[in-house]
């Protein structure tokens, strides 16, 4: 299952179920893909040990520890290289990752209050070297996020 191999209609059938609910058992997964228990569990451990999937927990920080959370759309001058890595290095930022169209990259940042945003911004992300511009959006609410 290298990176060039496309995922065949069992992993494509395990994965989904694991999106739907991460803690479904291999005996759901199983009857869902069409396959053994054996089969699932084996081809699900394969699909973690090559990087395909992985496990992860999700926190809300709004129930857990009242933070919001902030996406900045960075411009920077030169390449995106120094700056994302400088950018990953930072402990405030949960995410941080290259892209195209209207910015160069985007950083998701946990927060307390402006206040406390603004420190962020003004200490730590406008001080990375070739920050030309940096752009803050606050969600309103969370309509959809499937990301695990």
């Amino acid at each position: 299952m290298g990176g060039d191999r496309l995922l065949d209609d069992v992993d494509s059938a395990l994965l989904a179920g694991l999106r739907a609910d991460g803690r479904r058992s291999y005996l759901q997964l199983a009857a869902d893909a069409g396959v053994s228990p054996y089969t699932a569990r084996r081809r699900v451990q394969h699909l973690l040990d090559t990087g395909v999937a992985r496990v992860a927990v999700r926190v809300n920080r709004d129930v857990v520890d009242g933070t919001r959370q902030a996406v900045i759309g960075l411009s920077v001058d030169g390449s995106t290289d120094p700056v994302l890595e400088a950018a990953g290095a930072l402990v405030r930022l949960d995410n941080v990752v290259p892209c195209t169209g209207a910015y160069d990259m985007l950083v998701w940042v946990g927060f307390q209050d402006e206040g406390d945003l603004l420190r962020v911004v003004s200490e730590d992300i406008r001080a990375l070297p070739g920050v030309r511009r940096a752009e803050v959006f606050f969600p309103l609410r969370t309509v959809k996020d499937t990301r695990g």
